[in-house]
């Protein structure tokens, strides 16, 4: 069965093939998320159940018919489109130089020249008391390290720019920032104490909402990461699960629920209900919860990737000030969802398959009329989603039909998303489409 991984970047769309089932090739949509602000504007190129995971699973409600009509995709990444670039002045005059040249140095291709600057502003950055920082310091601490990490990725150095990513989320889960330095002595004050070494001026400091998704964030691009570099996959899994269960949390204290499982059952708390603050997209939170979702599909864990999907489609509640984009996403969760029923394919496993989709595809066919009438230049391209998604479940669908025996049917669908993968230049659909139409054939010649 074809399936795709999305994650959201810039709206660009890379196809790779991988192997799922029945020899068919795995078709990734890759995409990165945004991240809240103050980084400066550097765009780049490059099990156990947990508890708040068991949460949010067990309160995804999901009508039968429909209850989530959009989804992203964070995924992939919640990390991001970096904002602060023009926003200097918000910086201490001692970072200030060292950041600007190191970004101009970054934009010339000197990534020996950024490295040195970005380095020294943050060293520079970590020795100041927090309150020269503020407000949110620990935003404009990470987003130092997020462009230092996307020098050296760019220099081709991506261990060091993991370590990087490292620190920083390390610094984020473990704050310990300096108490604002009191007045030196002056004749007006001469027994006012002298300023106290910072490391003799921690106190407990508690993250703002901003700086708590950023920790997710961070976390989200190591997991990324651990992916693109073939790392351990209990190092990609942590990193996932770090993202969705601090998003869960930040969203919970957020809404003011008590994390005890009986109160969340006596309330009835649907993750689709919650209020997301400002500062948290539908997709920043619906992304990861895809990409671990297919973490979990990919190594064989379907009982915890199915309820992920879900989640992320409860997100989704339909509107009709969804956007395409959203539309589309939610389109495409449906085929990573029947994707993920049919590992064990049951017949009521094929059947639950097979309605999802079908809604999918109806999601398709309602945002393509939706597309007509939206005013926004970014519609058309959003759609490129829905066209490819479209091409891949009437693959599956296809699959599903010769699974249950009926090649005629079956020939239908694929001849339809052979059609559909010519038109999006979909190779790898084209390719897996003729394979199956030949082995209908094959068949229908052998019964004959």
């Amino acid at each position: 069965m074809l399936s795709i991984v999305s994650k959201r970047a810039a709206l660009r769309y890379k196809h790779t093939g991988t192997t799922p089932i029945r020899g068919t090739r795995q078709l990734s949509s890759t995409r990165t998320c945004r991240s809240t602000t103050n980084e400066p504007n550097t765009s780049t190129d490059v099990p156990k159940k947990p508890g708040l995971l068991s949460w949010a699973q067990s309160n995804s409600k999901i009508s039968s018919v429909f209850s989530a009509l959009i989804l992203l995709g964070i995924g992939s990444t919640a990390y991001g489109v970096y904002e602060f670039y023009q926003m200097f002045t918000l910086w201490p005059l001692e970072v200030r130089g060292d950041l600007r040249a190191g970004i101009k140095a970054k934009n010339n291709g000197d990534f020996v020249m950024s490295e040195r600057f970005l380095r020294r502003a943050l060293e520079t950055a970590n020795q100041l008391p927090l309150d020269r920082l503020s407000p949110e310091p620990y935003l404009k601490l990470s987003g130092i390290a997020i462009v230092l990490g996307e020098v050296l990725e760019k220099a081709n150095r991506p261990q060091e720019a993991y370590e990087v990513y490292e620190t920083a989320l390390a610094q984020l889960q473990n704050p310990s920032p300096h108490s604002p330095v009191p007045a030196p002595p002056s004749p007006t004050n001469p027994d006012a104490p002298s300023p106290p070494s910072p490391e003799l001026t921690r106190s407990s400091y508690t993250l703002t909402g901003p700086e708590r998704v950023r920790a997710a964030t961070i976390s989200f691009k190591l997991a990324e990461m651990a992916d693109t570099y073939t790392l351990p996959l209990p190092e990609q899994e942590k990193h996932l699960v770090y993202t969705v269960e601090e998003l869960l949390r930040v969203i919970r204290d957020y809404n003011g629920v008590i994390p005890n499982k009986s109160e969340l059952e006596e309330q009835e708390v649907a993750l689709g209900e919650l209020e997301l603050p400002s500062w948290v997209s539908k997709l920043d939170l619906v992304v990861p919860l895809e990409t671990l979702g297919g973490f979990y599909g990919k190594t064989g864990k379907e009982e915890f990737a199915v309820p992920l999907y879900l989640s992320a489609l409860s997100v989704l509640s339909p509107s009709r000030r969804s956007t395409v984009e959203t539309r589309c996403q939610g389109a495409h969760i449906m085929n990573s969802l029947a994707s993920s029923l049919t590992q064990k394919p049951t017949p009521e496993r094929r059947k639950q398959a097979e309605i999802w989709l079908r809604k999918a595809l109806h999601v398709i066919d309602e945002t393509k009329t939706v597309a007509k009438h939206q005013n926004s230049p970014t519609a058309s391209e959003d759609l490129g989603q829905c066209e490819l998604t479209l091409a891949v479940a009437l693959f599956n669908l296809g699959e599903l039909r010769e699974m249950a025996g009926d090649n005629h049917d079956a020939r239908k669908w694929y001849t339809a998303s052979r059609k559909q993968s010519s038109i999006v230049k979909l190779r790898e659909g084209v390719i897996e489409a003729d394979v199956a139409l030949r082995r209908l054939e094959k068949t229908s010649k052998s019964d004959t």
